[in-house]
């Protein structure tokens, strides 16, 4: 937990205080996200491989907005107009926003699904012990 409220803490304050700087603002904001993405594929910090699926799911997009937010501040930077490159990197995190939202009702779905199936099972498992049977 601490982990992830100290990359909050770092985010606000490399986007607070490095506003003059919008490359290093970029670089530094695509390494935590790296290192986010490292730490969770290599601690598994959660058990439910479904949570651990969606954290790792939702790490991605994020790291993918902050890879074309860095290419977007290298273009800046060289003071490229490179307007076909823009169009895709803006296609690209506008995909990811969608595919975001998209598979956080999937997920949501998947969850629901799994916590009614256990409820099932804990229903039926009390009912063998009790001697009665469940209906759906």
């Amino acid at each position: 937990m601490l982990f992830f409220v100290l990359r909050v803490i770092f985010y606000n304050i490399i986007v607070s205080y490095m506003v003059d700087f919008p490359l290093l603002q970029a670089v530094l904001i695509t390494v935590m996200s790296l290192m986010m993405l490292i730490y969770l594929l290599a601690c598994r910090p959660l058990i439910r491989l479904l949570n651990m699926a969606e954290l790792c799911f939702y790490e991605l997009c994020i790291f993918l907005v902050n890879l074309c937010v860095l290419i977007y501040a290298n273009l800046d930077d060289q003071g490229k107009e490179a307007a076909e490159v823009r169009d895709n990197l803006a296609d690209t995190i506008i995909g990811t926003n969608i595919a975001f939202g998209a598979f956080s009702i999937i997920f949501l779905v998947l969850e629901v699904g799994l916590a009614l199936y256990e409820g099932y099972q804990l229903a039926k498992k009390a009912s063998k012990e009790q001697g009665t049977s469940v209906c759906l």
